[in-house]
């Protein structure tokens, strides 16, 4: 078979696969590009952290009148969520409490505590987790 046959023998149907050929490589290359572009806009722009001191409190049944010592009295709250959200949000927003309505213990004890945040935010830790507390007065 001559060279000038090979060319020429089904020629539109050779042309129209090299150009269906490159209209689909542009659109995977695109593809790709695009792809590569939003998978950097998420990665680069994560949600920021903030540290917000807090003072522990703490709840008691009503008309307790006993006397509790706190180690710490206060906690780190690091808290995750929209930057608008986090500049919004008041250090008064955050509570972190402890429920001691049900507590007997004579010696010091280690407690957990809970957190309460703002609906648009999310908490991710309490440092520490947890209190040292002893009943002072009966």
């Amino acid at each position: 078979m001559s060279f000038q046959n090979l060319i020429l023998r089904n020629f539109w149907l050779k042309a129209f696969s090299v150009v269906l050929a490159t209209v689909i490589w542009f659109f995977i290359h695109d593809g790709i590009r695009h792809d590569a572009a939003l998978s950097q806009l998420t990665l680069e722009q994560p949600l920021p952290h903030e540290y917000i001191r807090v003072p522990v409190t703490i709840q008691t049944a009503p008309g307790d009148t006993r006397v509790f010592r706190l180690t710490p009295k206060e906690v780190v709250i690091i808290a995750e969520g929209e930057k608008a959200s986090l500049e919004r949000a008041a250090k008064q927003d955050f509570k972190v409490y402890l429920n001691l309505t049900d507590f007997h213990a004579k010696g010091t004890v280690t407690e957990a505590l809970q957190a309460d945040v703002p609906p648009s935010i999310t908490m991710l830790e309490i440092s520490p987790p947890v209190v040292q507390v002893q009943q002072i007065s009966p």
